[in-house]
């Protein structure tokens, strides 16, 4: 994982930062001072070596492990289906409504229509998508 920009300790300086406590003998504010944090970080590492070893003191991924609000798969599926036959003001978005699949409570206002320019092959296929929605 890259370090981010306001970072104040790489992986090196973690492991430092333990040895110091652990090794050395020093104290957690000092090594705290020295390492120019915060005593509850040095904590936080402390603890994360203590639990994980070294792997402990690696970067982690801020990711959510679950979106609790996830679209449902097969509205994906009929947003994407009609993106490719071109007409996303079906279900009430916009021509990038890519994102909006991740905001649904945006579009609920507005119903479902069909652009006055559908060809009727379009027309059937997007009857067809609608009634799988």
């Amino acid at each position: 994982m890259r370090l981010h920009a306001n970072a104040r300790l790489s992986v090196k300086g973690r492991e430092l930062l333990v040895d110091r406590i652990q090794n050395a003998g020093w104290s957690l504010a000092a090594a705290a001072e020295a390492a120019g944090v915060s005593d509850r970080t040095v904590r936080k590492w402390l603890a994360r070596y203590r639990l994980a070893g070294r792997e402990g003191l690696l970067d982690r991924s801020s990711a959510p492990c679950l979106v609790a609000n996830r679209t449902d798969e097969r509205r994906v599926g009929v947003i994407a289906a009609l993106r490719r036959l071109r007409m996303t003001g079906a279900l009430g978005s916009w021509r990038s409504s890519s994102p909006r699949a991740m905001y649904p409570q945006r579009n609920e206002k507005r119903g479902p229509h069909v652009s006055k320019r559908s060809e009727g092959n379009k027309l059937t296929t997007l009857q067809e998508l609608l009634q799988a929605w």
